[in-house]
């Protein structure tokens, strides 16, 4: 059995704050995201909070995407663990483009069997230019 499995955790800042308290808005572009790329949606549960704020998750056959925004501080938390060696990067680019994310720090965690041939962690700064339609990466390899 095939157990390697990427991990992306984003903390995204200086998001457009009204897509941020937005559920079903939010449920549709992670939604698509995850149609994109091809993986299976099993299970999706979002929640608004009151006075603002939404939390998601979605359950994938290869395991999970989840959301947790705070509208206020115009600040979003990600996370999406699968397995398998998809290049998942362009959703996660169109999903910060869509957020308008000025700045996201995006940790990306290698985990099971591949562990041992590659870096482990990975941490990237993703800064959106003035005219938010190019990306210039940072990054930082940790072992």
């Amino acid at each position: 059995m095939d157990t390697n499995g990427q991990h992306l955790i984003i903390d995204a800042f200086e998001c457009q704050n009204d897509i941020l308290n937005d559920a079903v808005e939010l449920e549709q572009l992670l939604t698509g995201a995850i149609n994109k790329l091809g993986m299976e949606i099993l299970s999706s549960h979002f929640h608004s909070f009151i006075p603002e704020g939404v939390t998601g998750i979605i359950g994938i056959s290869t395991s999970h995407f989840s959301i947790h925004t705070w509208p206020e501080h115009r600040y979003a938390a990600l996370d999406l663990y699968t397995c398998g060696d998809q290049n998942i990067w362009p959703a996660f680019r169109e999903i910060l483009q869509i957020l308008q994310a000025k700045q996201s720090d995006v940790y990306e965690i290698s985990r099971g069997q591949k562990i041992n041939n590659n870096t482990a962690f990975k941490k990237f700064t993703l800064t959106f230019n003035e005219s938010n339609d190019e990306i210039i990466e940072s990054q930082a390899f940790l072992q």
